[in-house]
C-alpha cells in the first residue's frame, strides 16, 4: 500500500508496485505459516521446526503491522473499504500471532492463512479495478 514503485535491477523484468510487494509479501508469508505449521504439526517435530513456525509467526506480524501503518498515511491509492477493514483485520492477526506463540492451534494458523490470501486476493482485484 506504499506510494513509491521499485524498479527492478534486470532490465527485463516488470517494475514492481508497492501493491504488488504487498501481494507478495502476504501470500509469501501465508505459505511460510502453512509450511512451518505441517512441519510443527508431525510426531518428531524438533527445536528447528519450532524456531522455523515463530519465526513465520513474527515475519507476519510484521507484514501486518506495516499494512496497518499504512492505512492511516494519507494518499494511499487502495480501495476504501480495503483500507477501512485493515485495521480491524490486522488487530485480530495480532491476537491470533499472539495465541498461537502460546499454543499451537490449527484452526488459528488456517484463520491467519485464509487472512493473508484473501487480502492478497481483494488487493489484487482492487488493483484490476
Amino acid at each position: 500500500m506504499r506510494q513509491t514503485t521499485r524498479m527492478p535491477r534486470n532490465k527485463n523484468a516488470v517494475a514492481r508496485t508497492p501493491l504488488d510487494m504487498d501481494i507478495s509479501a502476504l501470500l509469501r508469508a501465508a505459505q511460510l505459516l502453512e509450511k512451518t505449521a505441517n512441519d510443527l504439526s508431525d510426531v518428531d517435530h524438533d527445536n528447528q521446526a519450532s524456531a522455523e513456525f515463530d519465526e513465520a509467526l513474527r515475519h507476519n506480524r510484521q507484514i501486518w503491522s506495516v499494512l496497518m501503518g499504512d492505512t492511516y498515511r494519507t494518499g494511499i491509492a487502495i480501495n476504501p473499504i480495503i483500507k477501512q477493514n485493515v485495521p480491524a483485520l490486522g488487530s485480530q492477526v495480532l491476537a491470533e500471532t499472539r495465541s498461537l506463540e502460546t499454543e499451537m492451534s490449527s484452526a488459528s494458523v488456517q484463520k491467519l492463512v485464509s487472512l493473508n490470501r484473501d487480502l492478497a486476493s481483494d488487493l489484487q482485484r482492487s488493483k484490476a479495478a
